[in-house]
């Protein structure tokens, strides 16, 4: 029971031995190692004797007084016989030191099992689908996706939803000049704004324009002007061709941009020799 941690040897002749351990250390006799016989603990030189508490298999023991008993009472912790790999324990009752088997760990789900990640660091495996009734795991749109408009499983952001064709645009249809009259040059034929702030960061996708009765010889242009910022909005005009009544045009991406209380004008800049008669614009924006 003894544990010797240092022997050494002092100046003078004699020989010094320091024993450290708790039971011998409260011997009053000189002893360096203690025996137990019919309950007792007495020391090898005739040193004090100590009497056996309670002790039971698998606890540690202390020493109270002249009695060595089961160190229960302190807190100790003690586990079963055998155990399963992977598991992780429990408390074996209310108040209780005793462990027994608790749940076993997995990557993969099961009844009463504590989830672990699996080799991708997820834990996809533990989580269900979610659905108009059940909350679980869900997959985000991408912006055709929600154009397309048909799964039932898949959630919406906002940026999907600002990136759709048909759900994040914005349209403007302008009547510039009246069905019954005659298409001529002229800056301004109509106005578009101010704008809302429901087109405020929005860009200008796309110009179209429909002319009521055709055209004969050349094209017919038109030009969409941003009268704020004093800017063209189309590199390319909208051309409504000879003996046509529908053109469009190419947006200038360094000039697409709207805001709110912008004032947009329709020029037209050119006509067919026979001049078409009604003008009818449409202007698509959308956030970048």
């Amino acid at each position: 029971m003894a544990k010797r941690i240092k022997k050494y040897t002092a100046p003078s002749p004699d020989t010094v031995e320091i024993v450290v351990d708790s039971v011998v250390a409260a011997l009053t006799g000189n002893a360096t190692t203690a025996t137990a016989s019919s309950g007792l603990i007495t020391t090898a030189g005739g040193g004090t004797t100590l009497t056996m508490g309670s002790i039971t298999t698998g606890q540690t023991f202390v020493l109270s007084g002249t009695t060595i008993q089961g160190a229960a009472s302190l807190g100790d912790v003690s586990g079963p016989a055998t155990n399963t790999d992977n598991y992780v324990p429990q408390w074996n009752g209310a108040n209780s030191k005793l462990l027994k088997n608790g749940y076993p760990v997995s990557a993969t789900a099961g009844a009463a099992t504590i989830p672990v990640s699996d080799g991708s660091n997820k834990l996809d495996t533990w989580i269900s689908a979610a659905s108009t009734s059940d909350v679980g795991i869900v997959e985000l749109t991408i912006a055709s996706e929600v154009t397309t408009g048909t799964s039932d499983t898949l959630a919406v952001t906002p940026d999907s939803l600002a990136g759709s064709t048909i759900f994040g645009v914005k349209c403007v249809n302008v009547n510039a000049i009246a069905a019954t009259t005659d298409v001529t040059i002229q800056d301004g034929h109509a106005y578009i704004g101010p704008l809302p702030a429901a087109l405020n960061g929005m860009n200008l996708i796309s110009a179209a324009a429909n002319t009521i009765t055709a055209g004969v010889t050349n094209a017919t242009t038109i030009q969409i002007h941003n009268v704020t910022d004093a800017a063209d909005m189309l590199s390319a005009n909208i051309s409504i061709a000879t003996t046509a009544t529908h053109g469009t045009g190419t947006v200038d991406t360094d000039h697409d941009d709207v805001a709110t209380s912008d004032m947009l004008r329709i020029d037209v800049d050119a006509i067919s020799t026979t001049a078409p008669k009604g003008l009818f614009v449409t202007l698509e924006f959308q956030l970048p």
